[in-house]
């Protein structure tokens, strides 16, 4: 959409949206203190983790991570962009908004969404119904029957039967009252040759694709006669539908994806639904396309982990490989599942259940199948192939985020060449990784740097949730503070940030963590401080002063700690010159910190 909702409608909408009572409609929450409580709508959890503060308007999950405002939450929750959550809500306040840019083309569209998403929702109950009694539709219900798929699974999936004729789905959705325009616009028909409008899905099982929120979006058709065309059809893209955007599936899995926190990717729709028959309902699969960046992402918001059950063949290895390094850049653990030989995913859900948990019982680091992969084109009988395979397993290597993960590949890869070390393979690991802009970030939950950052000492978590919380009060109490008072990295950009961007010591004013300019996990545990609710504080003015006041404290001690090492280093070389200076420096902190007092 090219159009921008102006900053002061969006503040309207935010000022007329209470989060506590939107989030109260689709959870149970009690006060505690001055913040709510009550299990995260965004994973499974048995005590209550989720707290929402109304005087900031924020939200954040200590169990998941997970926190914003009250556009965070309904976006996270029906899996909307940001401009769709902004319009759910303004229809909810009664708000109308106007879209600053916006062509009447793209004012057009807009407006057509509600209506294309009707359409498409009745399509959806009119092949399903072809495809319960419909006389044309015994093949298509024959065909189901085979692969074990009743009336019951049918309706479980809303799968449905597109009959043959060339105008039949035209005539029943005209006949409910839709325009040969709008079936054009939601991807239904086609011009033919002769500029008339043909049904896209003709003679052809049908199913239903639709998008988190359970909406309809589109329809893939599987041919009933072999060589009637591709086996499969898909809809073109819409206003409604993105298949870049989209996985088949994910309106059912995303609860068992949360509450496992992993997701399970198949290449088909049939895939998709025998895994889920066979209890494995954390299963989706893209429609008709690549599994892509933006599919990993999205999947990213619900878990932390992927598995890969692609066909064993060549082309589905190659299709997992792909993946490898998108995953890589976003920092998302993805492992692959080995299928038997001879057996595509659909087979192993047809095998039951058991066969099932047997497949994902232990799916292989991505990490270990492409370099494994690697090593099996090269041609390891020669000095040359070694050193051909030396720099393809080296980039792929390099590219993991974790040194420990780093270091037990090299191990494991070098065991397969004669005349490669452990330090030769590691050396040009670290050449290659000299070569990348940037280090890899790494997943959440993952060990290292990023789960360092967020646990905080609870003097430095206490400052800075009183820094953003009450910035103006926490300053007006240090003028002399630096985010450097912070040991904590992810702690010190974010008081950088907020520093930078507090015009005014008002005590009473929240700073907007969502004008921070940081990455992960700055940004969770901004999110996460943001909403803390410390127990017992009765003036949080006084509390900012005195969390402000701790953190100084706990700064000169540190600083008094290190003189003294470095003085002591200094003395033992000779270096005297060093010595008066880190003296003078010393003594200088000691006296600071004595001014400043007991905790």
């Amino acid at each position: 959409m090219g159009g921008r909702i102006p900053d002061s409608e969006v503040e309207a909408v935010r000022s007329a949206s209470d989060l506590v009572t939107i989030a109260s409609e689709r959870m149970s929450l009690k006060r505690a203190g001055r913040s709510f409580k009550g299990l995260c709508p965004f994973h499974d959890e048995k005590t209550p983790s989720f707290s929402v503060n109304p005087e900031a308007g924020r939200y954040y999950c200590f169990g998941c991570g997970a926190g914003g405002d009250v556009f965070e939450f309904v976006r996270e929750l029906d899996g909307l962009t940001f401009v769709e959550a902004v319009e759910a809500l303004a229809r909810r306040a009664g708000i109308t908004l106007t879209f600053a840019d916006e062509s009447p083309d793209e004012r057009r569209r807009r407006e057509e969404r509600p209506r294309l998403a009707s359409l498409m929702n009745d399509a959806v109950e009119w092949f399903h119904s072809q495809l319960r009694s419909g006389p044309e539709a015994a093949p298509a219900r024959k065909l189901l029957a085979a692969r074990g798929y009743g009336k019951d699974v049918a309706s479980r999936f809303s799968l449905g039967y597109a009959p043959g004729g060339w105008d039949a789905t035209t005539k029943a959705m005209k006949a409910k009252g839709y325009l040969g325009r709008e079936l054009a616009d939601a991807g239904l028909t086609m011009t033919s040759s002769r500029g008339e409008p043909v049904g896209l899905f003709r003679n052809r099982v049908v199913f239903p694709i639709f998008d988190s929120q359970g909406q309809a979006v589109a329809f893939a058709g599987r041919r009933l006669v072999e060589g009637d065309g591709p086996k499969y059809i898909n809809s073109p893209e819409t206003i409604l539908y993105r298949k870049s955007r989209l996985l088949y599936g994910l309106n059912w899995a995303r609860p068992m994806i949360v509450a496992e926190d992993t997701a399970l990717v198949v290449e088909g729709y049939t895939d998709v639904i025998g895994f889920h028959l066979a209890g494995a309902t954390n299963a989706v699969a893209t429609c008709g396309t690549a599994l892509g960046e933006e599919h990993l992402r999205l999947l990213k918001r619900y878990a932390g982990s992927v598995v890969l059950a692609f066909d064993g063949d060549a082309a589905g290895a190659a299709a997992t490989e792909r993946t490898f390094g998108i995953a890589a850049e976003i920092g998302l653990d993805v492992r692959v599942a080995i299928l038997p030989e001879g057996k595509d995913p659909a087979d192993v859900a047809a095998d039951g259940a058991e066969a099932v948990r047997a497949l994902l019982e232990s799916p292989r680091p991505l990490l270990e199948f492409k370099v494994d992969r690697e090593m099996d084109r090269a041609r390891l009988d020669s000095s040359e192939g070694e050193a051909r395979a030396v720099q393809v397993a080296a980039a792929a290597i390099a590219q993991h985020p974790d040194p420990l993960v780093r270091h037990a590949a090299v191990r494991r890869t070098v065991r397969r060449m004669r005349d490669v070390t452990e330090d030769q393979l590691a050396r040009a690991v670290d050449a290659a990784r000299r070569g990348t802009a940037q280090p890899v970030p790494l997943r959440a939950g993952a060990p290292g740097p990023s789960s360092q950052d967020r646990r905080l000492p609870r003097v430095e978590e206490q400052a800075l949730a009183s820094l953003v919380q009450m910035p103006g009060a926490f300053l007006g109490a240090c003028p002399g503070f630096s985010p450097d008072w912070f040991e904590n990295a992810a702690a010190r950009a974010i008081a950088t940030e907020v520093v930078r961007g507090v015009p005014t010591l008002d005590s009473g004013r929240a700073f907007d963590i969502t004008c921070l300019d940081v990455g992960e996990p700055a940004a969770s545990l901004a999110r996460r401080v943001a909403v803390l609710d410390p127990p017992g504080v009765e003036d949080r003015v006084i509390h900012a002063k005195e969390t402000a006041a701790a953190l100084e404290r706990r700064w000169v001690d540190r600083r008094v700690r290190d003189l003294q090492v470095r003085l002591e280093s200094a003395e033992s070389s000779g270096a005297w010159e060093d010595v008066k200076a880190l003296d003078v420096e010393l003594v200088a902190f000691i006296d600071r910190r004595q001014a400043l007092g007991d905790v």
